[in-house]
């Protein structure tokens, strides 16, 4: 039961809600209102309420690693296909910025692919920042663990799907073989001569380099991305530490003898305070 401030009133029309013996439960269904819904009930327990976590059913469990899956696969399918159009166009095989390339437009790519996945991963590490009780730990752990198996799983198939495509499947002499037999095909329809036919040969295989390097850096990116939000975690799990050791908010007392029982943690705290992070 909740023994502190209740600030849930009036949330039905921002979440879904149903009943189920009295008690609502709030279905999220997008990645922003999950952070609404923690945001508000880690202030609850910073201001010294204290939520029993099995009152967050399997259900919720559910629904929270729903949204973390799904959130991350849509982000991760652009970033997918923006990381090999940002190589090939600053390696000049995409006429992106003509024949003179500088290093702006180096960054204008890096940004092309980087940019949306780091935002969206950015309010997934704001996620592991929020939490405080057992309640809001168990919404963010299983909130941060659909988005991390997600990227890993994706960011996986992907990078082995792109590897085997290059080199087995459109291989050098696959593609160089196909192009002729098109060019055979339709040579009388498209008058193709063999200098077309080479030069469409050459422009495929090295369009291949861009895509093998791209599917490096997607999957080195999505590790990252997939860390991210476990390291604010155990920073905040630190912190929480801190702050419980020295009795800083109303609701400290209980949780904090209950933080001391996990090894890890003084450890944690003891890197915050040596790095300066963990404040005072």
């Amino acid at each position: 039961m909740m023994t502190g401030p209740d600030n849930t009133k009036g949330i039905s029309s921002e979440y879904t809600t149903t009943q189920d013996r009295g008690q609502t439960h709030i279905i999220p269904h997008s990645l922003f209102e999950a952070l609404a819904f923690v945001s508000q009930q880690y202030a609850n327990e910073r201001g010294g309420a204290e939520t029993n976590s099995e009152m967050f059913t399997d259900m919720q469990k559910l629904d929270f690693l729903a949204v973390g899956w799904a959130n991350a696969i849509k982000t991760l399918c652009i970033f997918l296909v923006t990381t090999p159009l940002a190589l090939a166009g600053y390696q000049g095989h995409l006429p992106l910025f003509g024949g003179n390339r500088s290093y702006f437009d180096g960054l204008y790519c890096l940004m092309l692919a980087l940019a949306f996945p780091i935002g969206v991963y950015f309010f997934f590490a704001k996620a592991g920042l929020r939490w405080y009780g057992d309640y809001t730990r168990t919404m963010v752990k299983r909130l941060i663990t659909g988005a991390s198996i997600a990227t890993v799983i994706l960011s996986s198939i992907s990078f082995i799907f792109v590897q085997y495509m290059c080199f087995v499947f459109f291989s050098d002499e696959r593609l160089a073989s196909t192009v002729q037999w098109l060019a055979d095909s339709y040579k009388l329809l498209f008058k193709i001569t063999p200098d077309k036919t080479a030069g469409m040969v050459n422009w495929l295989i090295e369009l291949k380099v861009p895509i093998i390097q791209g599917s490096w850096f997607f999957l080195i990116s999505c590790l990252i991305f997939a860390a991210l939000p476990w390291i604010a975690y155990l920073y905040r799990a630190g912190r929480n530490y801190i702050e419980a050791d020295l009795g800083i908010y109303a609701g400290d007392k209980l949780y904090g003898k209950r933080l001391k029982e996990e090894r890890f943690l003084p450890s944690i705290a003891k890197i915050l305070h040596a790095t300066g992070f963990g404040g005072d």
